[in-house]
């Protein structure tokens, strides 16, 4: 999956890496969305890989950066029989919806 993002100066352009989880997330543009997903069948926790080379200016030469994602799932309220999604950032997701984090 590869999305690419071209600014005013320059461009980034992000891969997710082959990994267990990798068939669990989506990119478009600079938008990484974790689909919606019955928890029940394995742990609580999906990792995604993503690679991003950039590139400032026409005449600057490409970097490369690579960063593991983790989603973790967990039970918020034990009176709402639902299970939610929760990144490093502490966003909250209902069970089943799918979560979309934007890079900055």
């Amino acid at each position: 999956n590869k999305s690419a993002d071209f600014g005013q100066i320059g461009y980034r352009f992000f891969t997710i890496v082959d990994g267990l989880d990798a068939s669990k997330f989506t990119l478009k543009g600079r938008e990484l969305t974790f689909k919606a997903t019955a928890f029940k069948a394995r742990n609580n926790t999906y990792h995604v890989n993503i690679k991003v080379r950039f590139k400032k200016t026409v005449f600057s030469r490409k970097e490369t950066a690579e960063i593991t994602l983790s989603v973790t799932v967990t039970k918020t309220n034990f009176n709402d029989e639902k299970l939610h999604i929760t990144t490093a950032s502490n966003f909250s997701t209902p069970e089943n919806t799918d979560k979309t984090i934007a890079y900055p």
